[in-house]
């Protein structure tokens, strides 16, 4: 049954310790590869480092400027952290006659000034089918383009992988004096022409068209962007970007309360036309995040055949992964941003999947979030299908994936969440040698004594508070 495994990667996840000496075997767990879940598409940042200063009030771009430190912090996004997808950002305000972010990354005016702009939008005329060239700047799209898209996929593809594009549309309601009374929400076409704005130019300047238009982020946190509104925007966007040969899929709804979320969905694929055009009904974790809402939003997507996407949540830690993985059936998931400036303390949240450590030592590293996900995210890759797992030990709760034949660790992948230390067994892996990496109790990545397993079965002991990774040897 297990013949189709072709290599074989385990990952432990240990919260506690009970302080007393492992016994023998404290759980065994099964896979059962012809039990078929969800296909994960891919693990998520959003396209930003520290370009905001927020305490100088100013534009810093050392992070990608300094060339030689540029390179490592892509090396360790893709090596380290395994980060295979990103968001980019349209910003509403992107439709100004001014260019703020040029001059926010030349200097001339302050992060609050570039700010209280984000969303200031000023319709270029009155004519949604006729956009004027002035009237739009996409210099923030370029600065995202230039210094992580077209890195990370120069690195992705020499791993004989492709970097998933995520377009997301921002319009939120604050930004104080400058916002406008100009009202995308209200007017889909005109939401329409500044999306196919944006996707001609990234297309005829970069040579880059989305995999994705995520079609509003946080609608709660607009001014009247509801469901049926999401629906009209991606309906009219997706008919003009059809008639320039662009066929994103849709991304909808991306509440902040995923109590939200099928309501806000079922509203939006109302409208005709964007139901076949829907990949993914996606959701963030700030609300809402109980295990029966998540049911739902896996119900609701079973029932039109399309993925479960979590797709943003600063304070994420590995339970919340597991969660959306195993309830909501995720197959995307976003912590939040690249890099924080400074290494945060083990107790604190750092809201990105790496650090740096400047000035004190320029050391680049995963985030103490970022630490225990990468275990996962290096090894499970996109396309990997998540099948059956059973144990017989309710301490010790495996999960199992397999991953695609070009990926850089081709077969099944074994997730055990422990509540306890302990040595655990899992049947069905392939014979072979295996070595073993963990993350946790003081380590942010270390190496245990490889494994050599025979009989299909494997037994290691699990340190406490660890994420243990056992992957095929070279």
């Amino acid at each position: 049954m297990f013949g189709f495994f072709k290599r074989v990667c385990l990952f432990v996840f240990c919260v506690a310790a009970t302080g007393q000496a492992a016994q023998a075997q404290d759980a065994t767990i099964q896979l059962y590869p012809d039990q078929k879940f969800q296909t994960i598409n891919g693990w998520e940042v959003l396209a930003r480092g520290w370009e905001y200063d927020k305490a100088a009030d100013r534009f810093d771009g050392s992070w990608y400027q300094d060339k030689a430190l540029h390179d490592r912090i892509m090396d360790a996004l893709v090596e380290q952290a395994g980060i295979n997808r990103v968001r980019i950002e349209i910003r509403s305000g992107m439709e100004n006659p001014i260019d703020y972010w040029a001059l926010f990354e030349r200097g001339e005016i302050g992060y609050e000034k570039v700010k209280s702009h984000f969303y200031h939008k000023v319709n270029d005329n009155g004519d949604p089918f006729k956009a004027r060239a002035d009237g739009f700047h996409f210099s923030y799209l370029d600065f995202q383009i230039e210094n992580i898209i077209k890195p990370m996929q120069e690195r992705l593809q020499a791993r004989g992988e492709t970097l998933y594009i995520n377009l997301c549309v921002v319009d939120f309601k604050w930004g104080g004096e400058e916002q406008s009374n100009f009202n995308l929400a209200s007017n889909p076409q005109e939401y329409a022409e500044l999306v196919t704005q944006a996707m001609l130019h990234l297309k005829n300047t970069h040579g880059i068209v989305p995999d994705a238009l995520e079609v509003m982020l946080e609608p709660e946190n607009t001014n009247g962007w509801r469901g049926f509104h999401i629906g009209r925007a991606g309906a009219a966007a997706s008919d003009r970007l059809n008639q320039h040969q662009m066929a994103p899929e849709l991304l909808l709804p991306s509440v902040v309360n995923a109590r939200n979320a099928v309501r806000y969905f079922e509203a939006a694929i109302s409208v005709p036309g964007v139901a076949p055009r829907t990949g993914a009904i996606t959701y963030h974790r700030y609300a809402g995040r109980r295990a029966s809402v998540m049911g739902d939003i896996r119900n609701a997507a079973a029932r039109r055949g399309i993925r479960v996407e979590m797709l943003e949540y600063t304070n994420g830690k590995v339970a919340d992964l597991i969660q959306d993985m195993t309830v909501a059936q995720a197959s995307a998931w976003q912590l939040y941003s690249i890099i924080a400036r400074h290494p945060p303390a083990s107790s604190e949240v750092a809201r990105s999947v790496l650090f740096y450590g400047a000035p004190e030592d320029g050391k680049i590293g995963l985030s103490h979030q970022g630490r225990s996900l990468a275990q996962y995210f290096r090894y499970v890759r996109r396309g990997a299908e998540r099948i059956g797992a059973v144990t017989d030990n309710g301490d010790f709760l495996g999960l199992a994936f397999v991953n695609p034949d070009y990926a850089l660790y081709p077969g099944a992948v074994v997730v055990i969440r422990s509540q306890r230390a302990g040595e655990v067994a899992v049947n069905g892996l392939p014979n072979g040698s295996y070595g073993v990496s963990y993350s946790g109790a003081g380590v942010v990545t270390g190496e245990l004594p490889p494994l050599t397993v025979e009989g299909a079965q494997a037994t290691l002991s699990v340190p406490a508070n660890s994420v243990v990774t056992i992957y095929p040897a070279p």
